[in-house]
C-alpha cells in the first residue's frame, strides 16, 4: 500500500473531516424535537426524496476529491491531472445544456436516479484506477 509522507499527509487531511462529522453529530442529536404533525408516510417519502439527492451531491464531488487525491497520493502528473480536468469540465459545462430538457423529457425522479448512477459509476472507476 502507500508508505511514508504520502500517507501522512492523506491521514492529516482526513483527521479534521472525521472530527467535523463527530462534532456535527453530537450537535445534531442534541437539537430539540419539535413535532409539527408529519405523519410516518409523509417522512418515509421524504426520506426516500432526499436520501438519493443528497447521496448524488456527495458522489460527485467526492469524484472531485478524489481526483485531488489521486493527484496528490498516486502520483499522476500535472498534465495528466490538467487534461481530466479539462474534460471534466467541458463535460460539465456541456451538461447544464442537455439536463434541463432530459429533466423535462424524462421527469426529474427518472433523471436524478440515472445521475447518480453516473456518479457512482464513475467513482467506482476512479476507484479501480
Amino acid at each position: 500500500m502507500y508508505d511514508g509522507p504520502a500517507m501522512e499527509k492523506l491521514t492529516q487531511e482526513i483527521e479534521p473531516i472525521l472530527a467535523l462529522c463527530a462534532i456535527i453529530a453530537i450537535v445534531v442529536a442534541r437539537l430539540p424535537r419539535v413535532e409539527v404533525g408529519h405523519t410516518a408516510a409523509f417522512r418515509h417519502r421524504r426520506v426516500l426524496n432526499w436520501l438519493p439527492l443528497g447521496l448524488t451531491y456527495a458522489f460527485l464531488y467526492m469524484g472531485r476529491y478524489n481526483m485531488t487525491v489521486l493527484k496528490n497520493v498516486a502520483g499522476i502528473t500535472q498534465r495528466d491531472f490538467g487534461h481530466i480536468d479539462f474534460w471534466g469540465s467541458l463535460v460539465y459545462g456541456v451538461s447544464f445544456l442537455v439536463n434541463g430538457p432530459l429533466a423535462d423529457r424524462l421527469g426529474g425522479r427518472r433523471t436524478i436516479l440515472i445521475s447518480a448512477a453516473g456518479a457512482i459509476a464513475a467513482n467506482v472507476a476512479i476507484g479501480l484506477l
